[in-house]
């Protein structure tokens, strides 16, 4: 294959700031896991990671389905805000403490 055939195939490997890019997100999400409550970032270790239906993560752990749920969504909760607080941002997406839904209305 000629050089010049070669300049319309992309290159699968991603660049350097590309590969730092990535590697500052994994380290963030492994902060912010760690900042979870223990039982909390158990059940999304356990389904999202290792992959357990959550029935089965909620019996291992001798707890109702509904309560494994709740407990889910409050971790991904919790995740969200840490990652957006780590990056500088609230967990809406925007830039700063104050949300446009608190932020004091124009003129005031």
């Amino acid at each position: 294959m000629l050089l010049g055939e070669l300049r319309g195939v992309s290159d699968p490997c991603p660049d350097a700031p590309g590969l730092l890019g990535a590697e500052e997100i994994r380290i963030g999400v492994r902060n912010a896991l760690h900042g979870l409550a223990m039982p909390e970032r158990e059940v999304l270790l356990a389904h999202y990671i290792d992959g357990v239906p959550m029935n089965d993560v909620a019996a291992s752990r001798g707890m109702p389905l509904s309560t494994c749920y709740k407990w889910r969504a409050r971790a991904l909760v919790a995740l969200r805000t840490e990652i957006a607080r780590r990056k500088g941002h609230d967990a809406t997406g925007h830039h700063g403490a104050t949300s446009r839904a608190t932020a004091p209305p124009d003129g005031a």
